[in-house]
């Protein structure tokens, strides 16, 4: 069949239109992330992330419901147009270096094992006193879980971070708070335990009842009362050291050459405020902040009013 030449040159362009639009997905190079007009995309990669969370650990897992570390991040950024490596350290050559104090929800957050990169995780949320929610497939028994990187296990093993996605007008503000969850005890990521020697009580000491409060591990109470992980393990019959939650009460046989200090003083909180931004409702903030109405009305005396004015000063704590 032949075909006239006008009309060869009225269907090139379309097989032009759909290579461009066939593109293979974007890889970021070392030192820059990939600029993104709107950080709604940011919105939405979260919520994909955050929709896997209980999904099984698997080792070499790349999804969608199977993952190592580094496979889950992979997967979540490639369902957007973006092609990582599969493995942390990689993944750690790429994208652009972001100082501890400027993470943001989007982020890629990686961690020490064995003296190695060996883990990555990506920063769900960074709430306004700067503490930071990752969420990331941790172990064969957890699988995909948010962790927080100011516990002490992932806060003593943090290497750094790397930007992906930058938002074109280089800042971001979540529009809505990440699903609300119960941070369990940490488990570290796949790190082997080898079995510890179970040493006797410590003669001549006091017993000291600890209750465990949010926050707490092994290695946090071994400091505070000069005493070792396994020997807490011993005396409470804990089969792992990861295994203590909130309200527990533990025995620590504390010695008269480690005093444990006193439970400091409860200062009252200083207030916190927000400059309400356009667009920005009293719902919205109160998501930001994991809040209610009802409480910023309470707080800055309005009543029933929900009415707000771009540049007001709103304390919301």
């Amino acid at each position: 069949m032949k075909h006239h030449p006008l009309f060869l040159l009225l269907i090139l362009p379309f097989f032009a239109w759909q290579t461009t639009v066939a593109q293979k997905p974007v890889r970021p190079t070392a030192n820059q992330c990939i600029q993104i007009e709107s950080c709604s995309k940011i919105d939405s990669l979260l919520q994909l992330a955050l929709s896997k969370k209980g999904c099984a650990y698997g080792r070499a897992g790349s999804g969608p419901n199977v993952f190592d570390c580094s496979g889950f991040t992979m997967w979540v950024y490639k369902q957007f147009g973006v092609d990582l490596p599969h493995g942390s350290v990689p993944q750690y050559a790429i994208g652009k270096k972001v100082e501890r104090n400027d993470i943001r929800p989007g982020d890629l957050v990686f961690f020490y094992r064995s003296r190695c990169i060996g883990h990555v995780g990506l920063v769900t949320d960074v709430d306004s006193a700067g503490n930071v929610t990752f969420i990331h497939a941790s172990t064969y028994k957890t699988g995909v879980k948010l962790d927080r990187l100011e516990s002490n296990w992932y806060g003593k093993t943090f290497v750094g971070t790397r930007r992906i996605f930058e938002c074109a007008d280089g800042n971001y503000h979540r529009s809505e708070a990440p699903v609300e969850v119960s941070i369990e005890p940490i488990s570290r990521p796949q790190v082997d335990t080898a079995a510890q020697h179970q040493p006797p009580a410590k003669p001549d000491t006091t017993v000291v009842i600890h209750t465990v409060a949010q926050g707490d591990n092994l290695f946090k109470l071994s400091q505070r009362y000069g005493v070792t992980i396994a020997e807490i393990q011993q005396w409470n019959n804990l089969p792992s050291p990861d295994k203590i939650s909130i309200g527990q009460k533990l025995k620590i046989y504390s010695s008269g050459t480690h005093v444990a200090p006193s439970a400091p003083q409860n200062k009252p909180a200083q207030p916190v405020y927000h400059k309400v931004k356009k667009g920005e409702n009293l719902g919205v903030i109160a998501r930001k902040y994991h809040t209610t109405v009802s409480k910023l009305q309470k707080l800055n005396k309005m009543g029933n009013s929900d009415f707000l004015r771009e540049g007001q000063r709103l304390r919301v704590r």
